[in-house]
């Protein structure tokens, strides 16, 4: 059994506001599904509002990619160019124009009202006329390779690839000076999983961020039957306890290495909440078929 990414979730002062931007940015739908959070269906995945009534400050506005804890979310889409200038105008706050790494897409992080980073990618090999999409989730840990290991028992597939990066043109795209980054990379059921551990500036340990907190709260996964996944993680070393219900669902769910909350749930294959709903919830499995391979 695998899992896949439900929602990222993100504690928020102004719900309304950042809203209007993904629908606005992005194409993404609102829906009214419950009263404890605003929920966002992009094509393939949720990405879960929580209100706060804590005011955004200097900590959020300080945050930068390489500290620990929930970094980013990354909307993807066939014409990059076109994306950003729809983000921007939405109130993507935009370190630079968008840069080429030379892998044939091009990328540029931008921060929402609320400094929350989103990574804007265009990938020239996307169906034509593809909605944008949710590409991938991305943390940032003192110790990748914990960190990585905890992930591949969690999501139940390996990492398929990894590597260490110096280039300048990250300073663009981050925001940050004289980036060196090593990171691993793994495929969730409906999208990539990235774990990054800055070596310049480096990521140093830290307490993760209260729930009432403004900024990326937890990531949420879905799954088929969770009894069979308190069996499955159990033998795989993963602790879990029951959770809150989210829309009226069962949880489970715990906390990482670093003290990153995630949460699993379970949807009937009929609900608001269901993945299998969404316009086109494969649009990134399509992509990365040959990444879709049982765990080690």
């Amino acid at each position: 059994m695998t899992l896949a990414v439900h929602h990222i979730a993100q504690t928020v002062h102004d719900g309304a506001r950042l809203a209007a931007l993904y629908a606005k940015g992005a194409g993404f739908a609102v829906l009214a599904v419950d009263d404890e959070a605003q929920w966002i269906a992009a094509p393939n995945a949720f990405i879960a509002l929580h209100a706060t009534s804590q005011a955004v400050g200097p900590r959020q506005a300080s945050r930068r990619v390489c500290d620990p804890g929930i970094t980013h979310l990354c909307i993807q889409s066939g014409d990059g160019e076109a994306l950003w200038r729809q983000l921007d105008d939405a109130g993507l706050a935009f370190n630079a124009a968008p840069v080429a790494l030379g892998t044939g897409a091009i990328y540029a992080y931008g921060r929402d009202p609320e400094f929350n980073v989103i990574e804007v990618e265009g990938v020239g090999d996307a169906p034509a006329g593809a909605p944008s999409w949710v590409a991938h989730v991305a943390l940032a840990t003192p110790d990748l390779d914990r960190l990585a290991d905890f992930y591949a028992r969690l999501i139940g597939r390996s990492v398929h690839h990894r590597g260490t990066f110096k280039n300048r043109l990250f300073e663009d795209i981050t925001g940050l000076k004289e980036v060196e980054v090593s990171a691993r990379w793994m495929m969730a059921d409906n999208m990539i999983f990235e774990i990054w551990r800055y070596l310049n500036p480096p990521t140093l340990a830290a307490p993760p961020k209260r729930d009432d907190e403004p900024g990326y709260r937890h990531i949420g996964f879905a799954a088929a039957d969770l009894d069979a996944e308190r069996r499955r993680l159990a033998e795989a070393g993963v602790a879990v306890e029951d959770g809150p219900l989210i829309a009226d669902l069962p949880t489970i769910g715990g906390v990482d290495p670093d003290g990153n909350r995630f949460v699993i749930l379970e949807t009937p294959p009929v609900h608001a909440l269901a993945l299998g709903g969404l316009s086109n919830p494969g649009i990134v499995a399509d992509r990365n078929r040959h990444l879709l391979t049982a765990a080690d």
